[in-house]
């Protein structure tokens, strides 16, 4: 089955370029006619990148027929899709110079979204194109029944190797590409093209992604292994001269198709065997590492560095001297009070240093641990007993002692406003009589205390930072006594684990169906949206208050509406907000910049980044990198034009929310 295209212009001379699925080219404009129809409010038309990224076509002035879209000269425009935010398809479309013409715009919208995709067939070399491999897909909806209409589908891989051939019906030539290819489905089948150029490697140990529009249907098809982490039985990674150690290798995902490995070993200083099953016989000292390489094709290599050891000569053991029966020791003395001493008043910002004095004094283990109850005020303290107020009120201090005794002390603290705050008041026209002058007594030298960094406040106007701490020490509390484990098959190894784990746990995001999360899979502008609306307790208008043209009966409308009403949004200059589109790390830095006030912070604590001189806020990059809300890659980057992965989206907010002290020891406790 050859592959439908949707759109094709041509460029002046050789060159023909295609909008909606079908023809490879570059241009850095391209017009849309509309016939017999227009997109209505709810449908929206992208162009889509070999690479996978998109652009939107803007939406028409009222009485026009046809609008001209800015696209991206360097890269390779290969297909695209109108979508509703739901559903995905390519309609009928015809071709002039440099334009495209879309017929009747739902004539081939289907009824049901994609849910998921199956082989209609074993993979096979192509009639017409013996050097491609044919592979087809039978796409299905959630109930199991193969879509409608004509699906936009997008294949991608990482695979330099892979080579799409990009068959239009409409036209006489062919187009190849690398990285992607997108098409369409006939009769709920779609086929695509695939040359594989490394001829010891087969198809289906290749690294294949399947997206329809925006939703990532698959991102690892044929289940090939995309990691292995090798370790020692126990953790152990050493091992004496003439003993063994087993080795476990990790194979991710789970449900590789083919998890099996071959095991072998490098030599370094020292030198060792190991067989089939991994178990590692050391012959020399020294260090060697142990290797785990995938067998299914991917190359995929796991390895760990192993110390072998000189075992120690044993010393003969002398004949023992019979002891006398020691006298039995006494039980330890525990805690049975503390007292806390110190200032019982301390300012918002600044310090007070509390102790603790335990008795008895011949109290076996006086060791304790420092804790703070919020009351009407709030608090911080260390591990020290260094106190950080933090608002207004009262607090309690508490210091429990940890021999096993049970017996805590406890302190009431005022948190006040610095002084000097206030006025001071006219006289009356009454005269009074100066008191007699007291006899001064001396003043203590005070003790110099550190002056703290300025701290980064929230923005008031748009954050009620009290507000976010009551209700996030209210989900905390519940997360505590209602405890679950939710395990993900793709972020046990993942840098940003436990990041997830804190947002999943306090409900502000969730995993797919598969039971997986998907960290490094791109995030949209509205499921980030709706993220800073959960986190940070953003409430605006209701459902269709916004001024933004493209979010009204979007799912993520009522949290787009209420950013856009505190000013933490305020979209594109043609009155859209783009909320299918993916946002990059420039964008999400924006967007933070609005939650915060980054003016105290200094640019001179920020790392050099080597590539945002001509970005349009390089300013608050700079800033969020000094706070510590993003760092640089290896290579002194920050790519801000990158798409965010949900992982790197996730783990912005959160740095963002420890810059509050309280916040930041509350989540600490998850």
């Amino acid at each position: 089955m050859k592959k439908g295209s949707i759109m094709k212009l041509g460029l002046i001379l050789t060159l023909s370029l295609a909008l909606l699925s079908g023809c490879i080219a570059s241009s850095s404009s391209v017009t849309v006619y509309y016939n017999n129809g227009l997109p209505d409010a709810s449908e929206h038309v992208f162009i889509r990148y070999s690479d996978g990224t998109v652009t939107q076509v803007p939406d028409v002035n009222a009485g026009a027929t046809s609008v001209t879209v800015n696209t991206y000269f360097e890269k390779t425009m290969m297909g695209g899709y109108v979508t509703d935010g739901q559903v995905n398809w390519i309609p009928a479309r015809s071709y002039s110079s440099q334009s495209v013409t879309l017929t009747d715009i739902s004539m081939h919208k289907p009824t049901e979204a994609v849910d998921y995709v199956a082989l209609a067939e074993p993979p096979h070399a192509d009639v017409d194109y013996p050097d491609y491999t044919s592979v087809t897909f039978s796409v299905y909806d959630a109930n199991d029944t193969l879509v409608t209409g004509r699906t936009e589908v997008f294949i991608q891989t990482s695979n330099p190797n892979l080579v799409f051939l990009d068959m239009d019906t409409d036209r006489d030539s062919s187009d190849t590409t690398a990285g992607g290819m997108s098409s369409n489905t006939i009769n709920g089948l779609v086929t695509f093209l695939i040359k594989n150029n490394d001829v010891n490697v087969p198809l289906t140990s290749t690294h294949l992604a399947l997206y329809s529009g925006a939703k990532l249907i698959t991102d690892n098809f044929f289940h090939v292994v995309t990691d292995i982490q090798v370790s020692g039985t126990g953790g152990v990674d050493s091992v004496d001269v003439g003993q063994s150690l087993a080795l476990n290798a990790a194979v991710l995902p789970v449900d590789a198709a083919n998890p099996a490995v071959v095991w072998s070993v490098v030599d370094g200083t020292g030198s060792a065997t190991i067989d089939a099953d991994g178990l590692l016989t050391a012959v020399s000292a020294g260090t060697v590492t142990a290797k785990a390489t995938a067998v299914d094709g991917t190359g995929i290599v796991g390895s760990m560095d192993i110390t072998i050891n000189v075992p120690a000569t044993p010393t003969p053991t002398p004949t023992p001297t019979p002891e006398p029966t020691a006298t039995p020791t006494p039980p330890p003395v525990l805690v049975s009070s503390i007292a806390l001493t110190g200032e019982s008043v301390v300012q918002t910002g600044g310090t007070i240093q509390l102790a603790a004095e335990l008795a008895p004094v011949d109290a076996a283990d006086k060791s304790i641990v420092w804790s703070v109850e919020n009351g009407t005020g709030s608090a911080s303290i260390n591990a020290s007993g260094l106190l950080t107020g933090i608002s207004v009120g009262t607090v309690t201090v508490k210091a429990e002692a940890l021999d096993g005794s049970a017996v805590i002390g406890t302190k009431a603290i005022t948190v006040q406003t610095p002084a000097g705050s206030g006025n001071s008041g006219g006289g009356g026209g009454s005269s009074t009589t100066p008191a007699a002058t007291a006899t001064p007594t001396a003043t203590p030298v005070p003790t110099p205390t550190s002056v703290p960094a300025p701290q980064i406040k929230f923005n008031d106007k748009v954050v009620k930072i009290v507000q976010v701490v009551t209700d996030l020490t209210k989900q905390v509390e519940e997360v505590k006594a209602n405890p679950t484990t939710v395990q993900f098959t793709d972020t046990g190894s993942h840098w940003a684990n436990k990041t997830v784990d804190v947002f999943v746990k306090l409900g502000i995001v969730n995993g797919y169906e598969n039971n997986a999360f998907r960290p490094n899979a791109s995030i949209t502008r509205a499921e980030f949206a709706t993220i800073i609306s959960k986190v940070f307790g953003i409430t605006g208008p209701a459902s269709g208050d916004s001024e933004l043209s493209d979010v009204s009966g979007h799912w993520a409308e009522a949290a787009i509406g209420s950013l856009q009403a505190s000013g933490v949004i305020s979209g594109y200059k043609d009155g859209t907000f783009k909320p299918n589109q993916e946002i990059n790390r420039a964008e999400i830095i924006a967007i933070l910049a609005k939650i915060i006030n980054l003016d105290s912070v200094n640019t001179a604590d920020a790392p050099a980044f080597t590539d945002i001189n001509q970005v349009w806020n390089k300013e608050q990059i700079e800033k969020a990198a000094a706070a510590g809300i993003v760092s640089r890659a290896g290579d002194g980057t920050f790519q801000p034009n990158n798409q965010a992965s949900r992982a790197e989206a996730l783990t912005m907010v959160l740095h963002v929310l420890q810059l509050n002290p309280e916040l930041k020891a509350l989540l600490e406790t998850l």
